[in-house]
């Protein structure tokens, strides 16, 4: 088949995984890498429409994220993820007192812009139980000319200039940092490349709720976490930094809204939770 003649909006790559099955063995990891790749190295020819780049549409079930790291390579560019709301009904972005609206999942500011370009049929629903699924790109497009596409290119950023020595070989890590007009973005590196990229919300600058400004490491995580000193609050998919400090799930739009947590739109922060290891360096600017 002559890929080529199809009018597709975005290759559709379904990752075939074995629900509830958290141990692979090498050959299955090995076959499925391979597939992945054989259907990632097709060119496919963009006819019109917003969508004038390769993009590659990956389907996660609720297994496929818990064995992400197995399958999904971290030099992909344009990858968009598939999240159906009944696999994200079971998770803990639908935590008791969790709300439920585009914004909390896509983040303020961007959702709508998410919904227009990749869920049109869905342009203008406001609850996430709205949608059948769900499709979001890992680099939320506004960013892309915002933060440099490689890590090597951010870290000669001077606001990094005292961090040189202690990450001399690092290739991976997350970033946190202001654009132009002061607005938080948070931008995960893998293997050099810039892989995702959002909008997120640090800590308020009144009454000690400012975000630290360092560089740390993710030292545990915690999927269904609670506020021990904020009214039980749900903080959902929670990755500790330093003290009471952690990133995880929350209402977040670039400017600064927290307790002194890193709120991260619910769909990013999912993904960045089953990604990203423990001991990942992350710097706050």
């Amino acid at each position: 088949m002559n890929l080529r003649n199809l009018n597709l909006r975005t290759l559709t790559l379904t990752a075939w995984l074995i629900a509830n099955s958290l141990h692979w063995s090498s050959a299955v990891i090995a076959e499925t890498k391979e597939k992945i790749n054989a259907v990632y190295n097709k060119k496919v020819e963009r006819k019109g429409g917003e969508l004038d780049k390769e993009e590659y549409k990956i389907h996660l079930d609720n297994a496929g994220l818990y064995n992400m790291r197995n399958f999904i390579m971290p030099n992909w560019e344009n990858i968009i993820i598939s999240r159906t709301v009944e696999d994200l009904k079971t998770s803990p972005l639908f935590m008791h007192w969790t709300k439920r609206n585009i914004w909390e999942f896509l983040g303020y500011k961007q959702a709508e812009n998410i919904i227009k370009k990749y869920n049109p049929e869905e342009n203008g629903a406001i609850s996430i139980n709205e949608f059948k699924e769900i499709d979001f790109p890992l680099i939320y497009d506004k960013l892309k000319n915002k933060v440099p596409a490689t890590l090597s290119e951010l870290m000669t950023n001077e606001k990094l200039e005292m961090y040189k020595d202690t990450l001399a070989g690092t290739n991976t890590m997350i970033v946190v940092l202001p654009d132009e007009n002061g607005k938080e973005m948070l931008a995960y590196y893998v293997n050099n490349q810039l892989f995702v990229c959002t909008y997120v919300s640090l800590g308020l600058k009144w009454e000690w709720r400012d975000t630290p400004k360092w560089l740390f490491a993710l030292d545990s995580k915690s999927a269904n976490r609670r506020s021990k000193k904020y009214d039980n609050v749900p903080m959902p998919y929670a990755m500790h930094i330093i003290w009471g400090i952690f990133m995880h799930q929350g209402t977040s739009d670039g400017s600064k809204r927290s307790h002194g947590c890193i709120r991260v739109p619910g769909l990013y922060e999912e993904f960045l939770f089953y990604y990203v290891e423990t001991g990942t360096k992350i710097v706050i600017l």
